[in-house]
């Protein structure tokens, strides 16, 4: 309903508030685009035809009135549809299906510390969770993800979530593919660097 603009005001507020931060569902609204849009295309080609071909035969062969019953838009309508349904198969039967998502656990560290830089897999999709006792559970954090050379690679924002009688934990998925090399996961707190960790993509 958002990608065909059916939704409110109030309601679109909380998707698109949504869709600043979760790459995957990014990457399903492009998917679900891709789809009408093709139907769209299927829907107008088709009428076309159909067109072109009344005004080539219908007054030599009788075919009767220009005008197009109900049941004629149905059927063109029904094509298009199939046609569509037919092209969004083609896109995803020879497409692999996604491998989960690597979960890895960050530990706080201001420096290259090999003993506290965590290890991930490379050009895989990250669930990151990390500790941030120092930021108040609710908090809404600004999160960046930058390699050795400063270039930030990703970024995004999430709540600090609360969880019983432990500290307050970061939970992210990051949908980049990073290629091999150490990067640094930062949480800004008021535009103020809050925690720091090491990752090492492998």
């Amino acid at each position: 309903r958002y990608s065909l603009q059916q939704l409110s005001e109030e309601q679109m507020a909380p998707v698109e508030e949504h869709l600043l931060i979760c790459s995957l569902c990014q990457l399903h609204l492009n998917e679900v685009d891709e789809y009408i849009g093709a139907t769209k295309i299927a829907a107008r080609q088709i009428t076309e035809k159909k067109a072109s071909f009344r005004q080539l035969t219908g007054s030599k062969v009788g075919l009767g009135s220009a005008t197009r019953r109900p049941s004629q838009w149905a059927l063109s309508l029904t094509a298009a549809i199939a046609a569509g349904t037919v092209l969004l198969f083609m896109m995803y039967a020879g497409r692999p299906h996604p491998a989960p998502p690597s979960e890895v656990t960050l530990l706080a560290t201001r420096g290259a510390s090999p003993a506290t830089v965590a290890v991930a897999p490379a050009h895989t999709a990250l669930t990151i969770k990390a500790d941030a006792p120092d930021i108040p559970a609710g908090s809404q954090v600004r999160l960046e993800l930058a390699d050795s050379r400063g270039k930030i690679v990703w970024q995004g924002a999430t709540l600090i979530q609360r969880r019983q009688s432990q500290p307050s934990q970061i939970t992210v998925q990051i949908q980049a593919t990073l290629d091999a090399g150490l990067y640094w996961f930062r949480v800004y707190e008021n535009d103020r660097l809050g925690q720091e960790y090491g990752l090492q993509i492998r």
